[in-house]
C-alpha cells in the first residue's frame, strides 16, 4: 500500500469492487486489492456505492436548533426533531450536541439549571428518570449490605429494623438530589 501514489483503476479493479461490495467490509476490499481504505472509499463513491446516506442539516432545522438551544435540552430537541424532521435514522442527543457545538452554540449555567428544573417537574423526563431510578427502589437487603459491609451478622440484624432501612435510603435519595442541584 503506498501513499502519496496515484491508484490507476482498471476494469477489473472496478468489476471486483461491484461484484463483491455487498460481501465485504471496504477494509477488506481494501486489503484485496492492496490499496488503502481512504483510496477503496473514494472509488466507491464514485461508482456510486455508498452503505449509508448522509442526510444533512436544513437551513429550518439550524434555524430552530440556534432559536431554542437555550431553553431545551438536546434531548427535548431531538424528540421535537424526530417528531417534526423526520429521517431515515432517529435523532440523537448526541447528533444535537455535535451540531450545537460546531456552530459554537453554548449553554451558560442558568440556563442548563433552568432546563434541568424544567424537566425534572412532575411529567418531565428528568422527573421520570428520577421516578424509576434503582437508587429509589433499591431492595432491603442491599441497603443493609451498604450500612453493615462484610458483617452478615449485622446485615441481618438490619433487616429486623426497617426505620433504618428508610433512613439509609432517604439518605441516599438526598444525595442524589444535592448532586443534581449542582
Amino acid at each position: 500500500m503506498a501513499s502519496g501514489v496515484k491508484t490507476i483503476w482498471t476494469i477489473e479493479m472496478d468489476n471486483f469492487l461491484l461484484e463483491n461490495y455487498s460481501k465485504f467490509t471496504n477494509q477488506q476490499l481494501a486489503f484485496k486489492l492492496g490499496l488503502t481504505l481512504t483510496v477503496t472509499r473514494n472509488r466507491l463513491y464514485e461508482l456510486g456505492l455508498q452503505r449509508i446516506e448522509m442526510e444533512y442539516w436544513s437551513g429550518e432545522q439550524i434555524d430552530f436548533l440556534r432559536a431554542n438551544y437555550k431553553t431545551m435540552g438536546d434531548v427535548e430537541i431531538a424528540g421535537h426533531f424526530q417528531k417534526v424532521f423526520n429521517k431515515n435514522k432517529l435523532w440523537t442527543k448526541q447528533q444535537i450536541r455535535k451540531k450545537r457545538l460546531y456552530l459554537n452554540l453554548h449553554r451558560t449555567s442558568s440556563e442548563i439549571r433552568f432546563i434541568r428544573h424544567k424537566n425534572s417537574s412532575p411529567g418531565g423526563n428528568q422527573y421520570t428518570i428520577n421516578k424509576n431510578s434503582a437508587s429509589l427502589s433499591l431492595p432491603d437487603k442491599y441497603i443493609a449490605s451498604m450500612i453493615a459491609w462484610r458483617n452478615k451478622e449485622l446485615q441481618k440484624e438490619i433487616l429486623k429494623y426497617p426505620e433504618i432501612i428508610e433512613l439509609k435510603r432517604s439518605q441516599l435519595k438526598l444525595i442524589k438530589e444535592i448532586k443534581n442541584a449542582t
